[in-house]
């Protein structure tokens, strides 16, 4: 049972973020399900970013509080597309938090993709050159 917030699931005020990998562990719907029964005000949607095309889906607790089932339209389509263009960061930190141990190197390097691909800068050629270093210690 899981006690903690799985790696890859971020709780965000109007809804869950995490990917689709993450999403298919039977654990982690179980604990959303858990926490979902302590309090009716954890009733937010889920939106499963896939890895592969970066594009998301949207599902909600279904009424039984047991499973999940399928969404869309109004705000959970604006959800999708917010997600969807820091897909590359939520992937990237994931990524980077999962890979490497160590603390320093961590906020280094996603300091970078912090810049790069949540709020959308160009990197400076001796900034894209270090950040190519430490992908490659990943």
């Amino acid at each position: 049972m899981i006690t903690k917030y799985p790696d890859g699931l971020l709780a965000r005020t109007d809804y869950f973020r995490v990917n689709k990998q993450v999403w298919d562990n039977q654990e982690v719907k179980d604990w959303i399900i858990s926490r979902i029964k302590v309090s009716a005000n954890n009733i937010k949607p889920i939106i499963i970013i896939d890895e592969v095309t970066k594009k998301c889906t949207a599902e909600l607790v279904n009424t039984e509080l047991d499973g999940f089932e399928p969404i869309s339209g109004g705000e959970v389509t604006i959800y999708c597309r917010r997600v969807e263009s820091i897909a590359d960061w939520h992937l990237n930190k994931l990524k980077v938090q999962m890979g490497n141990p160590d603390k320093e190197f961590r906020e280094e390097i996603i300091l970078f993709y912090k810049k790069r691909d949540l709020y959308h800068e160009k990197l400076t050629t001796k900034e894209v050159k270090t950040l190519k270093d430490l992908e490659e210690k990943l």
